[in-house]
């Protein structure tokens, strides 16, 4: 086998490997937004939940005042 063939094979390895390469960084690059958007969207539920908990702390509390001075 001649040193061109040899060299246009690792050549053409490269090349594929080079292109492996790519599609697992777009791949990685791709989860990494997804859970990023997950995180932010279960950061946002967690805000509402914990206001709507505030609301109801708040309004269980003016219900035992209001109980109580009746």
């Amino acid at each position: 086998m001649s040193l061109m063939k040899l060299v246009k094979m690792e050549r053409e390895k490269y090349v594929a490997t080079c292109a492996e390469i790519k599609k697992e960084c777009v791949a990685a690059l791709t989860a990494t937004e997804e859970v990023t958007m997950m995180v932010l969207r279960l950061r946002t539920e967690k805000s509402l939940v914990e206001i709507e908990g505030h609301q109801f702390q708040r309004m269980v509390e003016e219900r035992q005042e209001f109980d109580h001075r009746v």
